[in-house]
């Protein structure tokens, strides 16, 4: 009796491991493996505070309104010049209509995302892969790195929200295609269409359409025709918002490299993984997998030629700007794919009566590998939350001390090497968006970095706003600390460096075309700062960026920009240009010349002669 149990629950697992579609319960257990793992893994994001650019997102979604974002193309530029991303707006503007500035909120709608991009992961492999493929795709999908990133910055969300729409349009696109019903096929093409509106990056998943293995050739190329209507609307409204048909970060042609591209593209496994260990021991198996896969025939070569193309062109630009050098947001389609793959690679053979001892103890094999897998997934997982502590340190504590200081006492001067000029804007973005959300006076974040441009423009905010410098407090950040600072001792540093350079010339070449801002700057082989001025909404928006000396850019001529450049010189010195305003009257600016050096030498003076030298030695720890 004992024996007849055990055979019925054996016939009974068999079959629904090997169910061609999902029943009830299995989909209970998948949502509850999946919301674990989630929970295990991410929860500790509920607990996270303002990182990265949540600042410039906080106030833009404060500014402008979901139709302005979406459908007014100066306004949809002036989120993003490099990318269209309206969804990314959006996120935070529905999200601060409900939580208000409570980050928990936020972070557990990122997660929500997570789960319903994960299920829809599982129930597109599904359509084609057992249960135990398809439950092997979303373990690893969870435990990823890249995965690991979006969760841990809310400007991520957009990357997240269009995998979800992508996949459940490639779920609707093959259902379609399978038993009809049109309702499926025009779900498809409307989250195709959300997808893009969310990133880039998704509009070639039109490729995949054309060899996914669902339905006839010509049958999956009438179903297309709506996707590429779609995606040709797509690409004129992009060139409408950014003035280019491709295009993305601002760089410099001369910085092309193709053997560092090429090394950065041949790294990406290791990024994924690891180099040593686990990670090493993960990557081989994967290699080994693919062999055998291919020997059994497991392949869809068409669908594995089109997924590398639209997932690799999109990473070249990315290697020459911001580079790809850590398993972030730039892999997460790449690592999404590669869950997609070994779920294929580990999917059980056909049975064969005439299998030899090898193949017949394949299966253990594949256990053991995927569990072997799994583990190098969690540990990189692991090691990449251990890497990233201080780098959430430091971005918590810029918000927490841009949200919670009293400016009328308190100033923040940080290091240009340290990505000073970066935390300075998202900062003071982030307060004048809280400012405005709990209806407060906005005034002004006084935090600066200790360089030229930024010692100017403190001149010019405490001018404008009458703010008292004597009374202030001065404030530097290193290692979770903010200790009182003298700065007067890098205004005569500047003044030193300024005098330093009061010979040498500039030529600054600025013109617009179609809503881009093109540049040259010479002489070329030092380093240029720009200090921008742009007229949003009831204020006056700054900010101070490095650029190259060549370059081009989109912008928005409605803000009234104006801009300003220093350079810097290794040699020890530094030419400052007057300030030039960008008008659809003029096309073209050249200037060629030198520091104004009794303006901006009676600038800082100015600024030195209002400054206490006092500073107290007390030390402030980070929130």
């Amino acid at each position: 009796m004992q024996t007849f149990t055990s055979s019925k629950s054996i016939t009974a697992l068999t079959q629904f491991l090997r169910n061609p579609t999902p029943s009830r319960l299995e989909w209970s257990l998948i949502i509850a493996l999946t919301v674990l793992l989630t929970i295990i893994l991410h929860a500790d994001a509920l607990g996270g505070y303002w990182r990265s650019d949540d600042g410039f997102h906080l106030m833009f979604a404060t500014e402008y309104s979901p139709w302005q974002y979406f459908f007014e193309p100066s306004i949809t530029r002036a989120q993003s010049g490099a990318n269209v991303t309206p969804w990314n707006a959006l996120f935070y503007d529905l999200n601060l209509s409900v939580f208000g500035f409570e980050p928990g909120g936020f972070y557990a709608h990122l997660l929500l995302v997570i789960i319903g991009s994960a299920l829809s992961l599982y129930a597109l492999l599904r359509l084609w892969l057992p249960f135990p493929s398809a439950a092997l795709g979303i373990i690893l999908f969870l435990t990823g790195r890249p995965t690991f990133h979006l969760t841990q910055k809310l400007m991520n969300n957009h990357y997240l929200t269009g995998m979800l729409f992508s996949l459940l349009s490639l779920y609707f696109f093959t259902h379609y295609l399978r038993h009809g019903k049109r309702y499926k096929l025009l779900s498809a093409v409307i989250l195709y269409a959300l997808a893009m509106t969310c990133k880039e990056i998704y509009v070639p998943l039109i490729g995949l359409l054309f060899v996914i293995p669902a339905g006839n050739l010509k049958q999956r190329l009438m179903a297309m025709l709506p996707f590429v209507l779609v995606a040709v609307a797509y690409t004129l409204w992009r060139h409408e918002v950014l003035g280019a048909w491709v295009g993305g970060y601002v760089t410099n042609k001369s910085d092309i490299n193709y053997l560092s591209t090429v090394k950065q593209l041949a790294n990406v496994a290791f990024l994924l993984f690891d180099k040593h260990g686990w990670g090493l021991a993960g990557v081989v198996i994967v290699a080994i997998m693919s062999l055998i896969a291919a020997c059994k025939g497991l392949l869809n070569i068409p669908l594995l030629i089109v997924a590398i193309i639209i997932l690799f062109a999109p990473l070249l630009p990315l290697t020459l700007y911001p580079g790809i050098n850590q398993p972030d947001r730039y892999l997460f389609a790449i690592w999404t794919a590669l869950c997609i793959w070994v779920a294929i690679i580990f999917q059980p053979a056909k049975s064969d009566n005439n299998r030899t001892p090898a193949l017949q103890a394949l299966p253990v094999i594949k256990l053991l590998s995927a569990c072997g897998l799994i583990i190098a997934s969690v540990m990189g997982l692991l090691d990449e939350k251990r890497h990233k502590t201080g780098d959430v340190q430091l971005s918590e504590a810029m918000y927490h001390f841009a949200l919670e200081t009293d400016f009328s006492k308190q100033a923040l001067i940080l290091d240009a090497n340290e990505n000073g000029n970066y935390w300075a804007f998202v900062g003071s973005e982030a307060r004048r968006a809280y400012d405005n959300s709990k209806k407060h006076i906005p005034a002004p974040a006084l935090i600066f970095v200790n360089k030229l441009n930024s010692l100017l423009l403190l001149d010019q905010i405490a001018h404008d706003h009458q703010i008292d410098l004597s009374a202030i407090q001065f404030l530097q950040y290193h290692n979770g600390t903010f200790s009182p600072v003298n700065i007067k001792p890098i205004i005569n540093n500047s003044l030193n460096l300024l005098n330093s350079g009061k010979d040498q010339m500039l030529q600054i070449t600025f013109s617009q075309e179609q809503g881009r801002l093109n540049w040259l700057f010479q002489p070329k082989g030092i380093s240029y700062s720009a200090t921008l001025w742009r007229e949003k909404p009831n204020r006056l928006q700054y900010s101070i960026v490095d650029i190259p000396d060549q370059g081009a850019f989109p912008i928005n001529i409605q803000d009234k920009t104006q801009i300003s450049l220093t350079a810097t010189s290794q040699n020890g010195w530094i030419v400052a240009t007057p300030k030039f305003k960008l008008n659809t009257h003029q096309q073209k600016i050249v200037w060629h010349g030198k520091t104004d050096l009794a303006q901006y030498t009676d600038k800082l003076k100015s600024l030195l002669s209002s400054i206490d030298s006092h500073t107290n030695s007390a030390v402030i720890q980070s929130p």
